[in-house]
């Protein structure tokens, strides 16, 4: 992420650009719209780490252990740990509006078979010290 600035804003410009922000996320925009706004606000990395972070909320959301996940998105499980526990710490309406959210996405047959084979498959650290130890 590009460091802006750390230092807090006079209360009449934070509400200015807070009420900007809110603006431009809560427009109705078609899926390539949103992804050329992405492209001006977001870096590439962070655009990455929004979707690690909501592939590990709708994970977490499915049941799925720490270390599947982290393995899954490509981050530690320390990660994940981190992001389970700001969950918690958000408003539990907060939460579900974004659960309900990911709930009303649509995937492909395809992609939810995957999700299943995925969710079904027992790839934890001590299974597989398990089936590659020779005693």
């Amino acid at each position: 992420m590009t460091h802006v600035s750390r230092k807090k804003l006079e209360v009449q410009v934070d509400k200015f650009l807070n009420k900007l922000l809110t603006a431009v996320l809560t427009k109705k925009y078609s899926a390539k719209e949103a992804s050329k706004i992405m492209k001006v606000l977001i870096t590439p990395t962070e655009i990455n780490m929004m979707r690690k972070r909501i592939g590990i909320i709708y994970l977490l959301n499915k049941g799925m252990d720490l270390e599947n996940i982290s393995k899954l998105t490509k981050t530690t499980r320390q990660t994940v740990a981190r992001i389970r526990l700001q969950l918690l710490e958000v408003e539990s309406e907060d939460k579900q509006y974004l659960i309900n959210i990911l709930k009303k996405i649509q995937f492909t047959r395809g992609i939810k078979d995957l999700f299943n084979a995925i969710l079904s498959i027992d790839i934890s650290r001590s299974t597989m010290k398990k089936k590659i130890s020779p005693f």
